[in-house]
């Protein structure tokens, strides 16, 4: 993960409304733990946290994958996995975007800053069977989850 990389994902987080609705999760290709959860959090003005494994979703909680840790949350509980690699990626934002999207449907925003390889692209698809709903510039990302949680309110 470059320092171009988190500063991107903080961008994002900024812009989400306060309180917001739902959880967020992200991935960070990283294949060592460190600071990031704590990084982020710093940079985004927000509490951003590492899950264990069990941990409950809460609404107005980020998260960020454990390095090396596959992010998976088939329902309503995260599960933090050591399994294969996915497209030579561990933690996989496909593994992520697949398992909310089987568990939440068409409640899940699916957002794709940047991916390693073709890790990403195929999880999106899973949320959005139709395709890309929305390209915006990365100042936007953030108020536009916000419109559209209100929408969805």
């Amino acid at each position: 993960m470059s320092a171009d990389g988190i500063q991107a994902v903080a961008t994002v987080v900024r812009g989400l409304p306060t309180p917001f609705p739902g959880a967020v999760l992200i991935v960070l290709h990283r294949r060592v733990a460190g600071r990031w959860a704590a990084v982020l959090s710093r940079l985004a003005g927000r509490d951003v946290t590492e899950p264990a494994d069990g941990d409950v979703l809460k609404p107005d909680q980020i998260y960020v994958a454990p390095g090396d840790r596959h992010l998976i949350v088939p329902d309503g509980r995260i599960r933090v996995e050591f399994s294969e690699r996915v497209r030579f990626a561990r933690p996989s934002i496909n593994v992520l975007f697949e398992s909310v999207a089987h568990a939440y449907g068409p409640r899940v925003i699916g957002v794709l800053l940047s991916g390693y390889g073709s890790d990403g692209a195929a999880g999106l698809h899973a949320i959005a069977a139709d395709g890309i709903d929305l390209t915006l510039p990365l100042r936007e990302i953030g108020p536009a989850i916000g419109r559209l949680v209100s929408e969805d309110g």
